[in-house]
């Protein structure tokens, strides 16, 4: 099955979906994107020979996507061997809906027999040390809007590359300005623990590290292709 639709038992409510994406048809591509498609590398997506390599790529083009489109679109990549088995979209409206379509979403890579898993979307950050007991980085003071990526694979590995954004004051649909990429190795339980369960590689003893989303630091692979 390439597609689902979460719904409430309780209320019967949509809370979440996930659909089979088509590669996008070439042409189409370079006419809506003009000239910033010459910016998009397809084929380092393609040449990539280590689940960082594919990170890289991905997280390249889709500052560029989020930099031309205003917005990026919650994507979940599955690979085996640094080859696309499969992408598929997985939206969710609230936090709730969003750990249970991570969930299913690890049960559909092992069916496909999906060793490692990119997913890339906007999401909120903020500071482990002005953050209140449970808060969530959405509510925190001095929260930051950034673009994540998270990649995991079977082998124990996960990491987080993020950048954060700054949108215009005028027009909140356009993102003014796309700050450098940091990286931060992941331990313990995070939101990729479903795969790493179903993989048999979830170290629960590991302490996680405190992820602090600022500037960041500058990719050592490259400039940031983005100003």
């Amino acid at each position: 099955m390439d597609r689902a639709l979460y719904i409430a038992l309780n209320t019967g409510e949509e809370i979440g979906m996930r659909t089979h994406r088509v590669p996008p048809d070439g042409a189409g591509v370079r006419r809506n994107y003009g000239k910033v498609f010459r910016k998009l590398d397809f084929g380092r997506v393609a040449s990539a020979r280590t689940l960082d390599e594919v990170a890289e790529a991905f997280f390249r083009n889709a500052r560029i996507i989020l930099k031309h489109d205003g917005y990026h679109i919650p994507l979940a990549v599955f690979l085996r061997d640094n080859e696309i088995l499969s992408i598929a979209s997985a939206e969710f409206p609230n936090r709730g809906s969003k750990y249970l379509v991570i969930r299913e979403l690890a049960h559909y890579a092992l069916s496909l027999g999906a060793t490692q898993c990119v997913i890339v979307s906007e999401a909120w950050a903020a500071e482990a040390a002005k953050m209140e007991p449970g808060e969530f980085p959405d509510t925190a003071e001095g929260r930051v809007e950034i673009l994540s990526l998270v990649a995991a694979d079977s082998d124990g590995q996960a990491f987080q590359l993020t950048a954060p954004m700054k949108r215009s004051l005028l027009n909140k649909k356009k993102v003014k300005k796309i700050g450098l990429t940091a990286r931060n190795d992941l331990k313990g339980v995070s939101i990729v623990a479903p795969f790493q369960q179903l993989w048999g590689c979830l170290d629960v003893g590991a302490e996680p590290e405190e992820v602090i989303i600022g500037d960041g630091a500058a990719s050592a692979a490259e400039p940031d292709p983005t100003p």
